[in-house]
């Protein structure tokens, strides 16, 4: 429109130029070239506009002259019958004031005259049709706000552009690995029908991702040809396709949608064009979204799945304590099932798990490795628990995550290599008491056989009394120390500083260090050293590992005695069985650079008659092995061949009270 009337307004300009210049006679000769300035103009807006949809021209013309008719007529009306009611009154001042009125009630009824002269219009043209918009969005947006599948939504999305354009044939293909492949119409198995595939490198593809604007087969008639534009125009027409549109998301061609030609025969106008391209926009929208809910389905079905199958059991609760996992694992470990706990407190939790998850939520501090027992009747089950919270994608805390292990299989089988270890070792004792026994009757055996020979010879009578006596003192020795390691004396309790302890031992060894000038470092890093404790007992433990510490040194080597308190968690196997309820340990580091043990003899030095020395029964080790248990320790061993030997004893640290007297 604009284009006509700047074309019908510069030839206008034109002739009276012309006529001024080269007189009205020559500029005559120069009219029918106007004409062709007009035509430009039409042919521009051809190419560009698409005006050669005569049918909306048409339908716009009519709307325009209906409307126009009805507002005159109702401005000379209202004209009319306002002179005629003022003129009479207010005399010539009456016909302005009529315009006035006349001019208000055409303002008011512009825009309910133009609905009304439009759908006149349309209806004109009986046979035609029109692409509903406002029809057609509201049932896009009712799909896009229902679909919950990414196949549901390309199919009930198809039908709906399929009816509203009226063609047969719509076709929504989405992007693979090297090729957009048909989504909608589905293709099931084993049918005739072949699945559309076009690959990127394809005429169709290549054009929709460089221009991203739709392609339209009737329009490609209408602009001049490329070997590019030729290809698109050839594989359309192959495939039976008025349209083809692209689904961009963030620019990128995300699909596309193909349609047939329309059965009413119309070309694609600019109306539909523009209503295909927003709906396209969220289509685009909508099935990011449906790939994502399709992605968290199949997570979420794979995370329960996972979950429900774990041979450990994993109970969840949210920061309010509600329960959120409870999987299968944990109702075959507590015989409780899981609809029964599940939205409800961790209070309904039984006791022990209750007390981990709670001081979980509470501290936010992570517990590992914690030992407890579940009873149901007789029947109890040893579990391995470990807590921790877990945070959501802001650093926020969601919740307490527990993770369980049934070990009561695994205890079971400790009991019995600790069982197997024990018949072991009395073989082992057996065996190494009859060879120590053996020795010294073999030698009281010899002078028994020549004393009757020999009994004259004061001097043979003096060594025989005198051997005798020291062999038997030897065997009596020995049986002491088997009898230490195989029946234990109950120790005596009572509140001890393992620091004087250890101080005393030290002053008896003081000679020895002095001899061998070993360097003595203490450490004593434990600002509380109360045990409960046998004195004598504790204090034969410490001068044993002092006393094989300077035996595996050389001469100028050095000896480091420490302590330092530890929590259960940070020594998970310090304390012996049965000590549970103990929190705080207290370590007695003994360390030397001497020769060390071999690897594989580190195994061995508790057991009886095991020793890597030239000389001595083996059987320290063993029996301050078994104090320490009694005492509801542990000890452990680290060691380096030819760098040293490390000892640790760790003991349950109490604190007490009143002031403990001095050992």
């Amino acid at each position: 429109l604009i284009g006509g009337i700047a074309a019908v307004s510069f030839t206008l300009a034109l002739s009276f130029f012309l006529d001024y210049l080269i007189g009205p006679s020559r500029a005559l000769l120069l009219a029918p070239f106007r004409v062709v300035v007009f035509s430009f103009v039409v042919g521009y807006g051809i190419a560009t506009r698409k005006i050669l949809e005569v049918g909306f021209f048409m339908r716009r013309a009519i709307a325009y002259l209906l409307l126009a008719a009805y507002l005159v007529a109702l401005y000379f009306l209202v004209w009319w019958l306002c002179v005629s009611v003022f003129v009479p009154i207010i005399g010539k001042d009456g016909r302005t004031l009529a315009h006035v009125l006349a001019a208000l009630v055409i303002a008011f009824a512009m825009a309910p005259a133009r609905g009304v002269s439009q759908s006149l219009a349309d209806r004109l043209f009986v046979g035609t049709r029109r692409l509903d918009f406002q029809a057609t969005m509201n049932q896009a947006a009712a799909i896009l706000r229902s679909v919950t599948t990414l196949a549901d939504l390309l199919e009930r999305f198809g039908l709906t552009i399929g009816q509203a354009v009226d063609t047969e044939r719509v076709f929504l293909l989405l992007p693979e690995t090297e090729f957009y492949a048909q989504r909608f119409p589905t293709v099931q198995a084993g049918t005739r029908t072949t699945r559309m595939e076009l690959h990127r490198d394809q005429a169709i593809i290549a054009h929709l991702e460089r221009s991203q604007e739709p392609i339209v087969l009737d329009e490609l008639h209408r602009v001049r040809s490329t070997p590019e534009l030729e290809r698109v125009r050839r594989q359309m027409k192959s495939l039976q396709i008025g349209v083809a549109m692209g689904i961009f998301a963030r620019e990128q061609l995300a699909g596309v949608m193909l349609l047939g030609p329309r059965r009413s025969g119309r070309i694609y106008g600019t109306v539909e064009q523009n209503a295909l391209l927003v709906l396209c926009g969220q289509l685009a929208v909508a099935i990011e979204n449906a790939q994502l809910f399709t992605e968290v389905q199949n997570a979420k079905i794979y995370n329960e799945t996972l979950l429900q199958n774990l041979t450990t059991g994993v109970v969840a609760a949210d920061r309010t304590g509600i329960i959120t996992v409870f999987n299968r694992e944990v109702e075959q470990i507590t015989g409780l099932a899981a609809s029964e706990l599940l939205a409800r407190k961790t209070g309904n939790l039984p006791e022990a798990l209750r007390h981990i998850l709670e001081q979980t939520l509470e501290s936010g501090e992570r517990q590992e490795d914690r030992e407890i027992v579940l009873r149901a009747g007789e029947k109890g089950t040893v579990l391995r628990a470990s807590a921790s919270i877990f945070h959501g994608q802001d650093g926020e805390p969601l919740g307490a995550l527990m993770v369980l292990t049934d070990i009561t299989t695994l205890k079971r089988l400790e009991l019995q290599i600790r069982r197997s270890d024990r018949l072991a070792s009395l073989g082992t004792l057996s065996a190494g008491m009859a060879h120590e026994i053996k020795n010294p009757l073999v030698s009281i055996k010899t002078f028994a056989q020549l004393l009757p020979e020999r009994y004259q010879d004061s001097d043979f009578r003096e060594t025989f009394f005198s051997l005798i006596g020291h062999e038997v003192d030897r065997i009596d020795w020995l049986v002491n120390q088997l009898l230490r390691f195989a029946r234990p004396a109950k120790p005596v309790l009572k509140p001890v500083h393992v620091h004087e302890v250890l101080e005393k031992a030290l002053l008896l060894v003081g000679h020895r260090l002095y001899q061998k000038d070993i360097k003595l470092t203490r450490s004593w890093r434990a600002e509380v050293d109360t045990i409960r404790a046998d004195v004598d007992q504790i204090e034969q433990v410490f001068l044993n590992f002092f006393i094989n510490a300077l035996d595996a040194m050389k001469p100028g080597g050095s000896l480091t005695v420490a302590t330092e308190i530890g929590s259960t968690e940070i020594w998970p196997t310090a304390l012996a069985d049965g000590a549970t309820e103990v929190h705080e340990i207290l370590r007695v580091s003994v360390e030397d650079d001497g020769s060390g043990i071999k690897p594989e003899d580190v195994s061995h030095v508790f057991d009886p008659f095991f020793t890597t020395k030239d000389y001595g029964t083996g059987l320290g080790l063993s029996v301050v092995h078994g104090i320490v248990q009694e005492h509801g320790g542990q000890i452990e061993v680290e060691s380096e061949l030819d760098h040293g030997t490390s000892f640790h004893i760790l003991l349950p640290l109490v604190r007490f009270q009143e002031e403990v007297a001095a050992a």
